[in-house]
């Protein structure tokens, strides 16, 4: 399971089994923890979100875009090799 991101106490990763799915992120204060969030990378958007408040889900997706090119591009070297 990579970690691409750790920021403010999050961590930003994915499963590998996700490598299937559209661009994402999995977001956590540490992995298979509560609270989560899933957002999709290439287009930021939230898809799921447990735990989190409105303000944490704000704050993690402003980093998502805010490191959005430093994250697809792992994804991709991560998932396509």
């Amino acid at each position: 399971m990579p970690v691409f991101l750790r920021y403010h106490g999050w961590i930003f990763f994915i499963y590998s089994a996700d490598c299937g799915e559209r661009p994402h992120v999995h977001i956590g204060r540490s992995v298979g923890t509560s609270p989560t969030a899933k957002f999709w990378i290439d287009e930021v958007e939230l898809f799921s979100a447990s735990g989190l408040t409105r303000r944490e889900l704000r704050q993690i997706e402003r980093t998502i875009e805010d490191h959005q090119e430093h994250l697809l591009a792992e994804w991709r070297r991560f998932c396509e090799g």
